[in-house]
């Protein structure tokens, strides 16, 4: 008869697992004659070349196992088949790894972080990573991300069963703390400008030195005014400017001009008598 898609009813059965190493056989359909006749469910898992009764001979374990299986339903009191397809899908473990995190404060060296962490997800059993490639360098002020460049699974890993995503970690370098302080002087009172353009410092970074300072100040007369540092200019072994990797403070130094003790050689007293009968 050609009334067995009237009559017959064939409901298939998906069965989609995750990557867990386990086999999985393809799901069991179901059909039923509306009439109550007997009903023959085949399976293919070959576009349809090769068919059986038996479901159970249908397998996946890794995700390239997956496969769509052909499903027909035949009755005896009727010709032709009711066609279905249901998946057998093993799904890959989603994996995701992210790159260490790390920071400091400027010291004049690379910072680095060469590690990593599973932030999502699991291996399963035994299986998982040989080696895990993090690069990432940071040596001034700032941030920048420490990636994942490469990674090698072990020998027992098949890339297929899993999803991999790989996530930045991030470098910072943070100012260094500095102080200078201006230089402080004082003398008796001269007559000419006193000035100082010393100045001292907290420590540097290895390797870099202060190249230059401005210090203004200027005091004549007798009292005491401030010595004012600015502008410094940095520079590491290189030669280059590194002035931004520290957080500059200045201090003021002490210009005083105390009153001369030789009054008697510089200051000329002219006296006039009066005298009167």
């Amino acid at each position: 008869s050609s009334e067995i898609s009237s009559n017959i009813t064939l409901t298939t059965e998906d069965v989609v697992k995750p990557y867990d190493g386990k086999t999985y056989n393809a799901g069991t359909a179901e059909a039923t004659d509306s009439k109550g006749g007997a009903v023959k469910i085949e399976y293919s898992a070959d576009g349809g070349k090769t068919w059986t009764t038996d479901p159970t001979t249908i397998k996946a374990t890794n995700v390239d196992d997956s496969v769509t299986v052909q499903v027909h339903a035949s009755g005896a009191n009727y010709s032709g088949y009711v066609t279905g397809e249901q998946k057998l899908e093993i799904t890959p473990v989603k994996i995701e790894l992210t790159a260490y995190t790390a920071n400091k404060t400027y010291d004049g060296k690379a910072l680095t972080s060469a590690g990593y962490q599973i932030t999502n997800g699991k291996f399963v059993g035994e299986e998982g990573l040989a080696d895990v490639t993090v690069t990432g360098s940071r040596t001034d002020v700032g941030d920048s991300a420490n990636k994942i460049t490469a990674y090698k699974l072990k020998d027992n890993t098949l890339a297929e069963n899993y999803s991999i995503t790989c996530v930045d970690g991030e470098l910072t370098v943070w100012a260094k703390a500095l102080k200078i302080t201006a230089g402080s002087r004082s003398k008796p009172y001269d007559g000419t400008p006193l000035t100082e353009n010393t100045y001292s410092s907290t420590e540097l970074a290895e390797g870099d030195t202060i190249k230059s300072v401005t210090v203004t100040g200027s005091q004549t007369n007798v009292g005491s005014s401030e010595n004012i540092a600015s502008d410094a200019v940095i520079k590491n072994a290189k030669g280059e400017i590194v002035t931004g990797n520290y957080k500059i403070t200045y201090a003021e130094g002490k210009l005083e001009v105390t009153k001369s003790s030789e009054i008697s050689s510089n200051i000329t007293l002219t006296t006039e008598d009066v005298v009167k009968p």
